[in-house]
């Protein structure tokens, strides 16, 4: 029997926070996603992937504003974050994925009125 396209089997997310009561805090996370097939005959498939990501702050302790650093896909792991769902793909890939972010890091500044 045929699976359906385009829908991993297992997805998994994961977070740990370390925050101190002065207002600094670490966080580390995981995001991973099965293999899964992108056409109703199972011809063509999507890698699984595990991306890692990190973020690093300071929230003032009235709670009004905080700045922090985020990373995301620390080891430029290249993979498709969707694809186009057909019919019958015959296992050749024809632009049917849809690449995720690269390595990338997030600054700012959030202010909370």
């Amino acid at each position: 029997m045929n699976q359906l396209p385009s829908l991993p089997r297992q997805v998994y997310q994961a977070e740990q926070q370390y925050r101190q009561a002065s207002g600094f805090y670490a966080q580390l996370n995981a995001r991973a996603a099965s293999s899964y097939y992108v056409d109703f005959a199972n011809t063509l498939s999507a890698p699984s992937y595990t991306l890692w990501g990190a973020k690093f702050g300071y929230e003032a302790p009235s709670k009004q504003w905080e700045v922090f650093v985020d990373a995301r896909n620390l080891t430029n792991q290249r993979y498709a974050t969707a694809a186009n769902t057909a019919y019958d793909a015959k296992g050749r890939d024809s632009a049917n994925f849809y690449p995720g972010d690269a390595f990338n890091v997030t600054t700012g500044v959030a202010f909370r009125f």
